[in-house]
Parts: C-alpha cells; sequence; structure tokens
C-alpha cells in the first residue's frame, strides 16, 4: 500500500502548528514575568506576533520544493531513503547506502529533455514511485505539482518548475555557492543539466556531458522532422514555424557547445577542493551557468 505525500504533509503541517502554538505560548508566559518582575504593566504587552516566533509554520509550495530538492540529492547519491543524513559528500563511496534510489551513474541529471534515462522527469518519477509506491504514483505526482503553484499537467508544471525554478531556489539556499552545478549551452537553453560537485571527476566530466547532449541533438532533430511532415492549419503554421526557428538556433547553439566541451575533454580542469566552491564553480565557467 503507497503511502500519499499530502498525508505525510498534513501529518507534518499539524506538527509544525503545534510546535509554533507551544513555543509562541512559552515566549509569551516569560514576557508576562518579565512584566511583572519589573513592573512593566501597561507599558508593553505580553503577547507576541507570529512573525517574531522564532520558528515557522509549514508552507505547502516550501516544504514540496524542500522534497524536490532532496529527491535530487538521493539522485546524485547525496542522501537516501534508506539512510538518516549525508550519505557521500567526498571520500569513499559506499554502495550499500542506496537499495530505495540508485543513484544516477554517470553524475549528471538533463534538464532539458533527451528521451533518456538521464531526464530529470525519469528520475523523479522513478523516485516517487519507488519511495512512496507505484499504485499512488498519479496522486503523489498531482499533489507535488499542486504545491508548485502553476497551472498545467502535473508532469508539465513540475518539469517545468526545473527548468525555471529549481536552480534559483538552491542557489538561493546555498546562497550562491551550489552543491548541484547547473551546465549550461548558453542563451537559448538548449542544454541544461544538473551535476553533484562532491562527485566531479574531471577524467569523465566532458565525456558524460557531451554525450547527453547528443542525446539532446538527436531528441531535437526528431523533433523538427516530425513538425516537418505534420500536415496543419495556416493558424499552426505559425506556432509551427517559431519553434522550428528555436529549434534551429538551439541546434546551433549545441554544435558550439560541442565545441567547448571537447576542448575541456582534451584538457580536463581539476577542481581544489581548498579553495571552496565559488572558485572552483569559476574553473568551468565556460560550461556552467553564470551566477
Amino acid at each position: 500500500m503507497g503511502v500519499l505525500i499530502e498525508e505525510k504533509y498534513i501529518k507534518w503541517e499539524k506538527e509544525c502548528e503545534a510546535r509554533f502554538s507551544l513555543l509562541k505560548a512559552n515566549e509569551e508566559e516569560l514576557n508576562r514575568i518579565f512584566i511583572e518582575l519589573y513592573g512593566l504593566g501597561g507599558e508593553i504587552p505580553p503577547e507576541v506576533d507570529d512573525e517574531h516566533v522564532s520558528v515557522t509554520r509549514a508552507l505547502k509550495s516550501r516544504e514540496i520544493r524542500s522534497l524536490l530538492s532532496y529527491a535530487v540529492g538521493c539522485i546524485f547519491g547525496r542522501y537516501s531513503p534508506d539512510r538518516e543524513g549525508l550519505c557521500y559528500a567526498g571520500g569513499p563511496w559506499d554502495g550499500s547506502c542506496y537499495r530505495t534510489v540508485v543513484p544516477v551513474e554517470n553524475n549528471i541529471i538533463t534538464l532539458s529533455v533527451t528521451g533518456t534515462g538521464s531526464d530529470i522527469m525519469f528520475r523523479l518519477t522513478d523516485f516517487v514511485k519507488n519511495v512512496y509506491g507505484v499504485d499512488v504514483l498519479m496522486e503523489n505526482m498531482s499533489f507535488i505539482a499542486g504545491a508548485l503553484e502553476r497551472r498545467g499537467e502535473p508532469k508539465d508544471v513540475i518539469s517545468e518548475y526545473f527548468q525555471s525554478g529549481f536552480y534559483s531556489d538552491h542557489l538561493k539556499t546555498y546562497r550562491k555557492r551550489p552543491i548541484y552545478w547547473m551546465v549550461s549551452s548558453g542563451e537559448k537553453k538548449a542544454f541544461r543539466a544538473l551535476v553533484y560537485y562532491h562527485r566531479y571527476d574531471p577524467e569523465v566530466f566532458a565525456e558524460a556531458v557531451m554525450g547527453a547532449v547528443s542525446d539532446r541533438m538527436r531528441h531535437c532533430r526528431r523533433e523538427m522532422e516530425e513538425l516537418e511532415k505534420t500536415e496543419r492549419s495556416t493558424q499552426a503554421k505559425l506556432s509551427v514555424s517559431k519553434r522550428l526557428s528555436l529549434l534551429g538556433e538551439q541546434m546551433d547553439e549545441l554544435m558550439v557547445f560541442s565545441h567547448r566541451l571537447e576542448r575541456l575533454s582534451l584538457d580536463p580542469v581539476s577542481l581544489d577542493a581548498g579553495m571552496g566552491i565559488r572558485y572552483n564553480y569559476g574553473l568551468l565557467s565556460d560550461v556552467l551557468e553564470r551566477i
């Protein structure tokens, strides 16, 4: 029997509310004690405004974004549903940590659609199915999409969040020192993918990205071929024309990006853990999204 994320959230919401109410009551009681002790009655009120309570209530959109970040961590092997705390942040790899969710092998999750098992929606769906149960997969995906407060089919909503919202949230959480790095082909966003900083390997990084870029190029070609074959009305022709134009521009960007990756594969960049994330991010600025 599967587990509904909505039910888990409701339970968490109640726990947060109880903790919030208890702490608020305690803080107000302390205020009353000090007011009486120092004879401040009538000068200051004992009540505490909600925004000044030192713990927060549950917020669905925030909690679901946190869940998606945790899911990405599990997909990379940083976390595991089978073990509490960090599983991998450098050092020896312990494969025994991972039973429910097997981490991605080549340290790359593609946000741009490639039609392969490295795509974020394939990996996320697998995560939700394995952690919460296949029998409630659709309900859980719908709940996640609803919490993201965007309109559309659950798959499209979640995919759009990873395309346009996930990385900005990640940068805020880690104060522009991300542990998941965004590989980007350029302003046309023809190719975007995440890699895990602590699993970076200079010998395989460029090759892994190049393989994913090739998958992306094949996917774009297939879409272009299908669009060119499709019969359409006059009104639809304009939309198709715009899409074909964008795909053409993205293909050009992917070709240029491929050349940059080829150069990188010939001269791999080694990171210096002692210099910190911002320094190391800069070493790969030619292939990473600008922060």
